[in-house]
């Protein structure tokens, strides 16, 4: 059996997917899209692929198993429109839409076409994480904690908070996302904001502070920035705290820390596991092998707009009753009447 994948978006990520989906045994990149016809065509030189501008033409050409969808985040309800309309399998990068309505829409539309759909969160694939998961088992968590550091964003529209959405759905959305993973579904936060050290650089915050009330009483902090600089060595974490255990999970290394003991893992490539587990899902016909699924996708989604509804309206937000919000709702928000 093969699965002929198509790409729309030929960029940074769907140039990574790319590179591990090549290296995997019956899986075909048949088509690539990109509206920028010289992206389009270096990525399909690479993969042997046929090239279009138009992913509305490449979905009527190709006869399709999967596509992944590597676009920015706005756009994406028609994109998914499309691909559901031709029962094509989906991969669908993160975050999955700009707002609250517009993620709903696209999970029902996955939903009812009973196509197979991961959200690109690859760091529930790592290896390193499925190790945690079986060291930290039934066990209770107490606590878990959250941090990504960056600078201002290289990507210019990603600057403005009404585009990019800032740190935490931008970049800490990974770690809001690998806690809900291990603590379940959130059920309230409250959030800070600040613009402190950027403000003649861009229109977003510079510090993000969330506290996070899981439905299992778990509790959880959640800290970024945009404030630094891009040499900075200091790698995103996920601490997982436990009765005399302490679980530490980075890009690429594994601490588990307990009396008398430390134990270090390492993880090779963060990419290359959720691209393994896609492709074996759809080779087997296992939806089981899908980590992050619709659902878990718009559930953190939610929490993470939910965060800069917070910090907006100075408010506790419950995940379950807010149903309406997106970045535009950040669009009229003056950054300097903002500032904590």
């Amino acid at each position: 059996m093969t699965i002929k994948y198509g790409i729309i978006g030929a960029g940074r990520m769907g140039s990574h997917h790319a590179n591990q989906l090549m290296q995997m045994s019956e899986a075909y990149i048949v088509a690539v899209c990109d509206s920028d016809e010289k992206i389009a065509n270096n990525l399909g030189n690479r993969t042997n692929a046929k090239v279009y501008t138009d992913y509305h033409k490449m979905l009527e050409e190709e006869s399709l198993d999967a596509v992944y969808l590597c676009t920015p985040v706005r756009g994406r309800l028609e994109q998914v429109e499309a691909i559901t309309s031709k029962k094509v399998n989906l991969y669908i990068e993160k975050p999955l839409a700009v707002s609250i309505e517009e993620g709903e829409k696209i999970q029902t539309l996955v939903r009812k076409s009973g196509i197979f759909c991961t959200v690109g969160f690859q760091w529930r694939s790592m290896d390193i994480v499925k190790k945690a998961k079986e060291v930290i088992g039934d066990d209770p968590i107490s606590l878990i904690t959250g941090r990504y550091y960056w600078t201002v964003p290289l990507v210019k529209w990603i600057q403005q908070r009404h585009l990019g959405g800032g740190q935490v759905f931008d970049q800490n959305i990974h770690m809001v996302d690998l806690a809900i993973y291990f603590a379940g579904e959130v059920d309230h936060l409250y959030s800070v904001f600040t613009q402190k050290v950027t403000t003649k650089e861009m229109e977003n915050w510079d510090g993000y502070s969330s506290t996070v009330s899981f439905k299992n009483n778990t509790v959880g902090n959640f800290y970024s920035t945009y404030g630094l600089y891009p040499e900075i060595d200091e790698k995103p974490f996920l601490d997982i705290i436990q009765k005399n255990r302490l679980v530490r999970i980075t890009e690429g290394q594994l601490i588990i820390k307990t009396p008398g003991k430390e134990e270090k893992l390492m993880n090779e490539d963060r990419i290359a596991g959720i691209n393994y587990d896609f492709h074996q899902a759809l080779l087997k016909k296992d939806k089981s092998y899908i980590l992050a699924s619709i659902e878990d996708g718009f559930h953190t989604l939610k929490v993470v707009l939910g965060a800069n509804c917070s910090a907006v309206q100075n408010k506790i937000i419950d995940i379950a009753d807010l149903n309406s919000f997106g970045l535009e709702d950040l669009k009229k928000l003056n950054v300097k009447e903002n500032v904590k």
